[in-house]
């Protein structure tokens, strides 16, 4: 019983062996390029879940094994993977077809062409959309600071929408001359005054030419480095989207730590220095209890604007904290909207931007309302490409004098930043109602009406 028992499973076992040997077929075909049909050799071939595999040869044949209704991958590089099921057939060709969605890193070298980061031997730095939008600068030069290497990006000032900004890359290249790099937006030469009238959200890329490359493009005006400016462009077969953001926020003057006096303090240390001989801190007003001469008799009948006792020096009730009058929180915000479609052959790219920034002082300001359009197509066999840019735009500016007068940047008299420190607090606001009040109550300018003349 037990031999017929083993000889029965013996069977069984055999048979289940060449059923497996059965499954399992050689599987033979040709891997070619769907665009122009020539072979690929080198790809690979290999069998789903397993670590079985091969690659075509010069003539983009292979030759694997594999059970029915197991998949085979086909890969290579550049091309869109494909699965095939293996089935009844043991012939299976496979066109693979170029993967679209693989994104290549691009450097843009300027003038007419474009190269990939492997291919290139110069020294670029590449910045994309997503390290400059959505930040609150005016000038996407200041978004740069810190974000290219070699490129030392220096800002001058601090007042909304200002362009003192100095961009030197790899170092100071000359002693006399200019050092400013070239600056090249969608092909066309531009300089820095422009980009406060270019919106930050509408750029797509920037490249930075670091080498002699840059000068073997655009020759000696490249000399200094070249910064390349790509503007956002819609897409071939996509969809209609709109896209909108906005921004809110608010800037503060950061402070000091000067600790001032108060305006008792003031006039306390000025009554001491008379009282003491120390000439340079006496003042007037902590003796004789009248200042600011006037000829407006009708307004200040004793003709002084400002009246006290000089013997009850705290009972003077004014202490004006300039700071506060010549610096404010400064609010800014940002819309920006942008329209996207695209078919086969056309697409299309528009935004709207609108920028606001007040500046820490008053007097200053920003304002820029921008529009563009990129259109672009092409023709069905890709041969024959055309497109057409507009670009416009409208700002405005208010800035503070000594922005393009570097002279008066240490005058009290017309800088506040300087200003506030030197403005005694025992003067009031109130005194000053204009310019020309100013000049026929108090007269020229002098350091004692420093407060009254920055509000001017």
């Amino acid at each position: 019983m037990k031999s017929r028992f083993t000889g029965i499973l013996t069977l069984f076992l055999a048979f289940m062996i060449q059923f497996s040997f059965a499954q399992e077929k050689t599987i033979t075909g040709t891997v070619t390029s769907a665009d122009d049909g020539l072979p690929l050799p080198g790809a690979s071939v290999m069998v789903e879940g397993t670590t079985k595999g091969t690659q075509t040869d010069l003539d983009g044949k292979y030759s694997i094994t594999a059970n029915q209704g197991e998949n085979l991958v086909f890969s290579f590089l550049g091309m869109a993977n494909q699965v095939i099921t293996v089935g009844a057939s043991n012939v299976v060709d496979v066109k693979l077809s170029p993967d679209n969605t693989m994104i290549q890193e691009i450097k843009i070298e300027g003038g007419y062409r474009q190269i990939s980061r492997p291919l290139s031997a110069s020294s670029v730095v590449s910045v994309v959309s997503k390290e400059i939008e959505n930040r609150p600068n005016p000038n996407f030069l200041t978004t740069l600071q810190g974000q290219v290497a070699g490129a030392n990006i220096s800002a001058f000032s601090g007042q909304p929408g200002t362009n003192k900004i100095d961009v030197i890359i790899r170092g100071q290249g000359s002693l006399s001359a200019s050092t400013d790099p070239l600056y090249v937006i969608d092909g066309v030469p531009l300089n820095q005054a422009f980009f406060r009238n270019l919106n930050p959200n509408e750029i797509e890329s920037v490249s930075i030419l670091k080498d002699a490359a840059a000068t073997a493009i655009y020759g000696n005006r490249g000399s200094n480095g070249v910064i390349v400016i790509t503007t956002k462009k819609g897409r071939f077969d996509e969809s209609f989207s709109v896209n909108y953001s906005s921004s809110f926020g608010f800037t503060n003057f950061r402070g000091d730590n000067l600790n001032l006096p108060s305006s008792y303090e003031h006039l306390l240390l000025q009554k001491k220095g008379f009282d003491e001989g120390v000439g340079a801190l006496a003042g007037s007003l902590a003796i004789t209890g009248t200042a600011f001469p006037t000829n407006n008799l009708a307004d200040y009948p004793t003709g002084f604007a400002i009246n006290l006792d000089p013997n009850n020096l705290e009972a003077y009730d004014v202490n004006t904290d300039w700071e506060d009058v010549f610096f404010r929180t400064g609010v800014h915000s940002s819309h920006d909207m942008s329209f996207t479609s695209g078919s086969r052959n056309l697409r299309n790219y528009t935004s709207l931007g609108y920028f606001d920034q007040e500046g820490i002082t008053p007097t200053t300001g920003f304002k820029r309302f921008t529009v563009r359009s990129n259109f672009s197509g092409k023709s069905t066999n890709d041969r024959f490409a055309y497109g057409l840019n507009i670009f416009g735009a409208y700002s405005k500016r208010n800035q503070l004098e000594q922005e393009t007068r570097g002279d008066i940047n240490n005058n009290v008299l017309q800088n506040p930043l300087n200003g506030y420190v030197n403005s005694p607090r025992y003067v009031s606001p109130s005194l000053y109602q204009n310019g020309q009040q100013l000049f026929n109550d108090y007269g020229g300018a002098a350091l004692n009406l420093t407060p009254l003349m920055l509000l001017d």
